[in-house]
């Protein structure tokens, strides 16, 4: 949960292929991230040193990427308050 959004977009892919790799086939993964428009970038606000990397990707995005995995069985998002990003959930059964 909310660690996939930590991996730039450069490496998205393989990390995605690495958790095919080891899910068993007809597995489930749920997989849950903060999203918005695609943009990448380290947290201005963040008390941390150095700031968190986040990745967000929208909607089409992120269900194109999960698709990779296998077939996405539920795709929901929710705090959608006008803050400019959101919550994904997934669930994606692998192939």
């Amino acid at each position: 949960m909310s660690t996939l959004m930590h991996v730039p977009n450069e490496a998205i892919a393989g990390a995605l292929a690495e958790l095919r790799r080891v899910l068993a086939p007809g597995a489930l993964a749920a997989v849950g991230v903060w999203g918005g428009p695609d943009v990448e970038h380290h947290s201005d606000i963040d008390v941390l040193d150095p700031p968190r990397f986040l990745s967000r990707r929208s909607d089409d995005r992120w269900r194109s990427l999960l698709a990779t995995l296998g077939s996405i069985e539920e795709f929901a998002t929710w705090g959608r308050d006008g803050s400019g990003f959101w919550y994904q959930w997934a669930v994606v059964r692998r192939a």
